[in-house]
């Protein structure tokens, strides 16, 4: 899916970092047209030695421009690799671009302008996918994956792939991971919440939400909390700032990387909206106010230059706000020392209209194509497993013992060797080697994603990639308008009532609206062009 989201950049990297290192081994059906996330099962493919036709292929050597970090065993895990690679794709080598996090999307751009040769590059959450596209930094590639992706096409949904499509053209083949958009979890001290904490009543306003944006029945549950807290003076810090970043779920973000434009997941009429005009932004700005002056929020909230630094806390935060899987509250409990119980404030999940958070694409300046949709096709099967996992966890017998054929023993932490390449950088995450014991109820973590993503919302606006040509400029001054106006999101501006306004009023001059007709004529010819009707605007 989805969404992580993009204000959570930081946080979907822990994430998705912990779905790779815990293992899937299902396969998935997924030749349906519609865009559902039923993945079924599959047969497994054959994982014999390639195939006679496959024996004379040319030598040839691959560069892989790839997000990673250099180790001490680097060099023995790429020849390990490269040994192996003969099993499955004969005559092919592999020589890596490894790209630190940090530093990636400045390398790419330098190494597309220049038009350094590469013949596989992963894109992903770092840049703007549609803007790599329309630069021209990837080679179309619908017709390479029609001739060597079969086996690809046989067990990930068919879905997954309009993610990396642009105007119906494949740029990219995206990893098949965690789509979905991070339900929301209250965290708090579970000392606290078997004190003050109404369950039954909280359970009831949030799991009826049903797609709804926030009301202020939903707020009333979490100010009785903190009204009980703070006459009982156990108040501390109170509400974290991150409280936000959840009312966008339940909405698709419409606008590019940055735009803040919005359709929500339960209007039938597919409106696209200025997410700032929305009633549940400006509720949101009007319940902070007052929380601030009731005290819910710390007095020291726009100086404060780190404030996740105080969650997790015995005297930190009492309120804060993250993502909710299960055994969540666990989880929690054992990373920051003391009992924290996590509360699900919404039932369910969805599947959003994003671009792939991790994709691998065939650059334009490649000089092997077809070979290098031959090893994405592998990378993403079940055939290549052992490859994906030499690259997640390095060489079996010296980075780690087998268990099972998709649990692992790590080292112990003070002599383990980080992985060089995490795993949904590289290939299928489902196919990754579980290093931790499978939790309660489930296989494996990844037998819990992966019934998250059979029974998620799916957004019928999968797929959907603006093109922002003629508003980025316009985009580009609203994003920065409401950069300027942050601070209503804390609760801490005098006069926000006025403050408000004026924020309103910038944004129309900057020419939102016309920005908002724009997103809505691409929005309803989307649908259009896969037979949902829209209203006449």
């Amino acid at each position: 899916m989805v969404n992580s989201k993009r204000l959570l950049v930081s946080f979907l990297i822990i994430c998705l970092t912990f779905t790779m290192v815990l293992a899937g081994c299902g396969n998935n059906s997924a030749n349906d047209k519609e865009p559902t996330p039923s993945t079924g099962n599959s047969n497994t493919p054959s994982t014999e030695p390639a195939k006679e036709a496959e024996a004379e292929l040319e030598p040839v050597t691959l560069k892989w421009f790839i997000m990673g970090e250099k180790r001490e065993d680097t060099t023995m895990v790429f020849d390990h690799f490269n040994e192996r690679l003969q099993e499955y794709l004969p005559n092919t080598k592999v020589e890596f671009e490894l790209v630190p996090q940090p530093e990636f999307a400045d390398r790419w751009e330098l190494a597309a302008a220049a038009g350094e040769k590469f013949d596989l590059a992963w894109t992903g959450y770092v840049h703007d996918f549609v803007d790599q596209v329309n630069k021209g930094a990837y080679l179309p590639i619908t017709d390479l994956f029609e001739q060597y992706g079969a086996e690809m096409r046989e067990e990930i949904p068919n879905w997954i792939f309009d993610y990396s499509r642009v105007d119906g053209e494949l740029y990219a083949i995206p990893s098949y991971k965690d789509m979905f958009d991070l339900r929301a979890g209250l965290r708090t001290p579970k000392a606290l919440a078997d004190k003050y904490w109404d369950y039954d009543k909280a359970e009831k306003v949030f799991f009826n939400r049903d797609g709804r944006e926030w009301t202020r029945e939903d707020y009333d549950v979490l100010e009785a909390y903190m009204e009980k807290l703070k006459a009982a003076g156990e108040l501390k810090l109170g509400l974290s700032d991150t409280l936000f970043s959840r009312l966008s779920n339940g909405t698709a973000l419409v606008g590019g990387k940055a735009g803040p434009y919005t359709v929500r997941e339960n209007d039938d009429s597919f409106k696209v909206q200025l997410r700032f005009e929305s009633p549940a932004v400006k509720l949101y700005y009007d319940v902070m106010a007052e929380w601030f002056k009731k005290g819910y929020i710390r007095k020291d909230i726009l100086s404060n230059q780190n404030r996740r630094q105080d969650e997790g806390k015995p005297e930190g935060y009492t309120l804060w706000f993250h993502t909710s899987y299960v055994n969540q509250s666990e989880t929690e409990t054992k990373n920051n020392g003391f009992p924290i119980e996590v509360i699900p404030v919404e039932k369910d999940w969805r599947i959003l209209p994003e671009s792939a958070s991790s994709a691998t694409a065939i650059p334009r300046t490649a000089k092997n194509p077809e070979r290098a949709m031959m090893l994405i096709n592998i990378m993403n099967t079940e055939q290549g497993k052992e490859l994906l996992n030499i690259l997640a966890f390095g060489k079996e017998g010296v980075h780690y013992t087998k268990v099972t054929d998709s649990q692992i023993e790590l080292p112990p932490i003070d002599t383990r060797v980080n992985p060089n390449i995490l795993g949904f950088v590289a290939g299928n995450s489902f196919n990754v080697y579980a290093s931790e014991p499978p939790i309660e109820g489930y296989e494996s973590f990844s037998a819990y994603v992966k019934e998250i993503m059979e029974n998620a919302i799916v957004s019928p606006l999968v797929g959907f990639k603006p093109d922002i040509s003629k508003i980025d400029t316009k985009l580009a001054q609203l994003s920065a308008i409401a950069s300027e106006y942050q601070g209503l999101q804390l609760g801490a501006i005098a006069n926000h009532e006025k403050v408000y306004e004026e924020f309103i009023d910038k944004l129309h001059k900057a020419g939102s609206e016309e920005v908002r007709v724009e997103l809505q004529k691409q929005v309803d010819a989307f649908l259009t062009s896969k037979g949902i009707s829209v209203p006449a605007r």
